[in-house]
């Protein structure tokens, strides 16, 4: 990933991405460096470290995700019984 890529993404300026990128580097999350392709381009790879809280942040995220679900599934059903009411009143 470019350091482009990433400030489109997280729709963040580039100033800031600039700042991010220097301190996961200095923390050992990423490694960045310049582009085999040249073109003033900066390479951004994930860590060993930094591949390990990216698993633990993503099984937190499917583990609220999964907690949340019925109730996600219930409000769904509300909105689509709202919409079969609308479409009914519509017809008659």
């Amino acid at each position: 990933m470019t350091a482009r890529m990433l400030t489109e993404r997280l729709l963040i300026a580039r100033k800031l991405a600039d700042g991010l990128i220097e301190q996961l580097v200095d923390e050992g999350y990423i490694e960045a460096g310049p582009s085999t392709t040249g073109r003033g381009r900066q390479v951004i790879r994930l860590t060993r470290k930094g591949e390990d809280i990216l698993e633990r942040l993503a099984s937190a995220h499917l583990f609220e995700i999964r907690k949340m679900a019925p109730e996600l599934m219930q409000a769904l059903r509300v909105l689509q019984d709202r919409q079969k009411m609308q479409r009914t009143a519509w017809m008659a």
